[in-house]
């Protein structure tokens, strides 16, 4: 959708029965952030690496747990969220030679995180964030790791726009900076005249106490106010048959689902609260 894309996939059949499980998650937040939530586990002590590859030397920053790609037309910033104590290491030779029949590509660098897991539980949080060329050598994006209650959790300012994102762990809502859901994730935002959220399979979003987005049934879904809260936008399952409930200052002048203009017939505004039935 305009807002974001999410997917999720079960990568543990591809371990050969070395793992219990490996789900992961992305999340494209729109226009530029890439939010990756990995599940894995197996049942005894583990060392886990997380891997990336690419054609220019990456720089590392151990210190912050970040790493800098760099290329011909862009850059992009990897930030490691959990877990916090991880090993860098980076080289360019492949654990395998390639073929003969490959030898004239460009030869490649071979980023890995290594991480330990005494009970062979492992969660890796990492958000990327590509830049146009012309932003190389500005300040880098702002992302640092915030407390979260059954979960994980990162505050980042891009460009002036703030973000707050989060996943879900364990048992229980997940809960960050005032912010509680009882879906798998969840991101704040607000940028210049606009704001907005978004939950990956919830029926909640309170802040404070106060119900910010509520559904009768569990729905990934984005939100967003536009033009300093006229026009509300709302990103949903085109089959979804949902009644969607959404606080609001106002009565918006205009809502649209999915990019259309929707009548009073769709909803409807009282007590703070636009009710839509989808």
């Amino acid at each position: 959708g305009s807002q974001f894309d999410y997917v999720a996939g079960d990568a543990a059949q591809a371990y050969m029965g070395r793992l219990n499980e490996f789900i992961r998650h992305m999340w494209f937040i729109k226009p530029n952030i890439i939010a990756i939530f990995d599940e894995v586990a197996t049942g005894t002590t583990a060392t886990y690496d997380w891997l990336l590859h690419t054609e220019k030397e990456m720089e590392i920053d151990a210190e912050r747990n970040r790493v800098r790609v760099p290329a011909d037309t862009a850059e992009m910033w990897a930030y490691f969220i959990a877990p916090e104590e991880l090993e860098f290491s980076k080289t360019d030779q492949f654990t395998v030679p390639p073929e003969d029949r490959d030898a004239g590509k460009p030869n490649q660098w071979h980023l890995t995180v290594k991480a330990q897991s005494p009970n062979g539980v492992g969660r890796f949080f990492t958000i990327l964030v590509p830049r146009p060329a012309k932003a190389v050598g500005t300040p880098a994006p702002e992302v640092k790791a915030i407390a979260a209650t059954n979960g994980y959790a990162a505050e980042l300012t891009i460009d002036a726009a703030w973000y707050l994102i989060g996943f879900q762990d364990g048992e229980g809502a997940l809960a960050m900076n005032g912010y509680q859901t009882d879906g798998l994730g969840l991101t704040v935002w607000q940028g210049a005249g606009e704001s907005g959220l978004m939950a990956i399979n919830a029926k909640q979003i309170v802040q404070n106490g106060k119900t910010l987005f509520s559904a009768a049934q569990k729905t990934t879904v984005g939100v967003a106010w536009q033009e300093n809260g006229s026009v509300l936008s709302i990103q949903v399952a085109d089959d979804t048959d949902n009644l969607l409930e959404i606080a609001s200052d106002a009565a918006p002048a205009q809502v649209l689902i999915n990019g259309k203009p929707q009548d009073a017939g769709v909803w409807s505004f009282a007590d703070g609260v636009v009710s839509i039935s989808k």
